[in-house]
């Protein structure tokens, strides 16, 4: 887990799925972390309760709307282990894409 841009970078090389927030610590810093981890090539699921924050962001699979379910949670990463593993499905409807 981390809670700033900077302790995000440090984990990227270990992390295959990330779930990020929108505002971390140092502030709405989600977006460019998420950039971080997609080019590391980390699956990224946004979760937000403020999708238009991350409109226009291309790193990531889609966002989890906030608050989300377990039944949510475990549906959208097994989306995102089926991604990592190039296996292709229609995503779960809990999982909304990006506004582009």
């Amino acid at each position: 887990m981390a809670a700033s841009f900077a302790e995000g970078v440090k984990i990227a090389d270990d992390a295959d799925i990330a779930l990020v927030a929108v505002n971390l610590r140092d502030g709405p810093t989600g977006p460019a972390i998420a950039d971080y981890l997609h080019a590391a090539g980390t699956i990224v699921i946004f979760v937000t309760a403020n999708p238009e924050l991350v409109a226009g962001n291309r790193s990531a699979i889609g966002f989890l709307s906030k608050p989300a379910s377990y039944s949510d949670l475990k549906d959208a990463l097994s989306y995102a282990a089926d991604c990592k593993a190039g296996t292709i499905r229609p995503a779960p409807a809990c999982l909304m894409p990006i506004l582009r």
